[in-house]
């Protein structure tokens, strides 16, 4: 059966496309810093009467925050928005990978080494001694870094600005996309595992939001037992979008990751040498540490074929077509292409 998507996740994914803004910015192009940038940038896009008539009227009430690595360069960025319409809902938006950082790619996404990888237990501060499983190395120093960032507005961390909003019956939901789709379970699951669950030092009797993900393209955040604990506290506020024929999803399950090379056969880019050694090499990185997606088989995406230049290499096909998939397909997908995509190239100068 054909995966649906609300009006309600259609204006989720928009804002969590927002939150990756900072990876468009050009310090040859303006005087400001990076993060006042995004944030004049963040409020123009929400502003605009066209973003306004699609989704709704929203605040940024915390952030945008940016975390930058070499020369300058976003490695994460975090929103919190409300909305004005419906004053209990909140998103957290939190941002994918930048395609810039090479942070991001060998750390945040491919450090997924079975013996670096992180017990759940030591980032949740619970009373008890119950496995809950791992997450990558990768996984740990994303949300460490989303942990750390402090509003220059309030001058609270994000745990700080949202924990007396748990006392309110409000909707709270975690978004992100590619890295952020691995990122914001993890941070969902770590809110109702701290402030939840009696067992934690945190824990709030008061507690009284639901606290919900949407995630889209995501890797694998963590192991089996993770998978689990995920799935009996988080399964009925999730859902796990994700486009088949996006590469990206597919990492780090080694069953998934096995059908990458021949993904796009069907599409008449042939397997090459080039892209099965990559597997391989990605299957031997991850090896022993038993990765598995959140939800099973989660809200699964079917895009069609995304015209690349045949003229082109296979391997060089394979890899148009691979990020066309991870990206343009999703814009598609949710229908936001003349939308939010649209008014978000017009503000920043972007052609993504």
């Amino acid at each position: 059966m054909k995966t649906q998507i609300s009006k309600e996740q259609r204006v989720t994914f928009s804002l969590s496309m927002l939150s990756s803004i900072s990876s468009n910015y050009d310090p040859t192009q303006t005087s400001e810093t990076i993060e006042e940038w995004t944030k004049k940038k963040t409020q123009e896009i929400l502003t605009d009467p066209r973003i306004i008539s699609d989704i709704g009227e929203w605040k940024i009430v915390w952030g945008p925050q940016v975390a930058t690595g070499l020369k300058g360069i976003s490695k994460n960025s975090m929103f919190i928005a409300n909305s004005v319409d419906d004053p209990t809902k909140y998103i957290i938006a939190i941002a994918g990978t930048n395609p810039k950082s090479l942070y991001d790619w060998k750390v945040e996404d491919c450090a997924v080494e079975a013996d670096e990888m992180v017990a759940w237990n030591k980032i949740t501060l619970n009373k008890d001694s119950t496995n809950y499983g791992k997450i990558s190395k990768g996984t740990y120093s994303g949300i460490n870094i989303l942990f750390n960032m402090k509003d220059t507005s309030t001058g609270k961390s994000f745990i700080e600005f949202i924990s007396p909003l748990l006392n309110q019956k409000n909707s709270i939901k975690v978004t992100g996309h590619s890295l952020g789709g691995a990122l914001s379970p993890s941070i969902a699951l770590y809110i109702n595992d701290e402030f939840s669950n009696p067992a934690s030092i945190n824990y709030n009797p008061n507690y009284a939001s639901n606290v919900s993900c949407m995630s889209t393209a995501g890797p694998t955040p963590g192991d089996a037992v993770f998978a689990e604990h995920y799935n009996e506290i988080m399964a009925t506020d999730s859902v796990r979008f994700w486009n088949t024929s996006d590469i990206v999803p597919h990492a780090w399950k080694d069953s998934l990751l096995k059908k990458i090379p021949s993904i796009y056969v069907p599409f008449g880019i042939e397997k090459t040498p080039f892209i099965t050694n990559v597997t391989q090499r990605a299957l031997t990185k991850s090896q022993g540490g038993e990765y598995t997606q959140l939800l099973g088989d989660g809200s699964p995406l079917d895009h069609e074929y995304i015209k690349v230049d045949n003229s082109l290499d296979p391997y060089k096909q394979f890899l148009a077509e691979a990020a066309q998939q991870h990206t343009t397909a999703y814009n598609e997908l949710f229908q936001i292409t003349d939308y939010m995509t649209k008014v978000i190239q017009e503000k920043t100068g972007s052609t993504k």
